[in-house]
């Protein structure tokens, strides 16, 4: 959408314009030029009704079946992209904004095995490409987090794992060895925004 109406975006990096064509190479239809999207129109439903990451979505879905875009690339924090790209047939890159390190690590977090209960013992983050350890205090237990926060982390899982690639906020030098780590033992597409 943001090529739609003949503007050109502009990457001067290459970073999001090979991710964009590296989706665009698998998608199986071509469509006709598009209208600029009139973003004006969208009318957001009453806050009430849904939870605060749904908002979007009739809006944004309605936008997307008239625009047809080549891919969708959306925050992790809107996993309903990820059904509505399945939907349409079309590839979703999840964007996240916090980089390879934090990416790598939080999955360390969440895969870890639970083990003692004394917040002073040594906790080590293990299939890192580095040693991290960190006091068992500082690492957050989601056993015991909110419950309507617990499942929304978990289905913001599941929509990482639906996921086509993602576009990470960073740039492949700032952290070599966990952008490898990210694409080459966790297997995940990754695509730095500035490369």
């Amino acid at each position: 959408m943001l090529a739609g109406g003949g503007d050109k975006p502009h990457d001067s990096h290459g970073g999001l314009r090979q991710a964009f064509l590296h989706a665009r190479r698998h998608r199986h239809r071509r469509h006709h030029r598009r209208q600029r999207p009139n973003l004006s129109k969208l009318h957001l439903p009453p806050r009430q009704l849904r939870p605060p990451h749904q908002k979007l979505r009739d809006p944004a879905e309605k936008l997307f079946r008239r625009e047809r875009p080549d891919c969708i690339i959306s925050d992790m924090f809107y996993p309903w992209t990820a059904d509505v790209a399945a939907e349409l047939g079309l590839p979703r890159l999840l964007f996240n904004g916090s980089g390879y390190f934090s990416f790598c690590a939080s999955r360390s977090v969440h895969e870890r095995r639970t083990g003692s209960d004394d917040d002073d013992d040594v906790v080590l983050l293990s299939g890192l490409p580095h040693r991290i350890e960190l006091l068992r205090s500082q690492v957050a237990d989601w056993s015991t987090a909110d419950s309507n926060f617990a499942s929304f982390l978990k289905v913001v899982g599941e929509s990482e794992r639906k996921s086509y690639g993602a576009v990470m906020n960073s740039f492949d030098e700032l952290k070599p060895d966990y952008v490898a780590q990210l694409r080459n033992t966790m297997k995940i597409k990754a695509w730095s925004v500035v490369q």
